[in-house]
């Protein structure tokens, strides 16, 4: 039962997280961006707008 608990409380911390970044126009870091067009552009991710 406490492992779903803490499961819960993850998955809700990035849900929190993840709204408060969207909402507030939070944008990534140059190195971010770097590594991320570098390492994960190829799978298909793109900045979108937090660039």
């Amino acid at each position: 039962m406490q492992g779903q608990t803490h499961k819960a409380m993850l998955v809700l911390t990035f849900g929190f997280l993840n709204r408060w970044n969207d909402s507030m126009g939070t944008t990534l870091e140059p190195g971010a961006v770097v590594l991320g067009e570098q390492q994960l552009a190829p799978r298909g991710w793109s900045p979108g707008k937090r660039a």
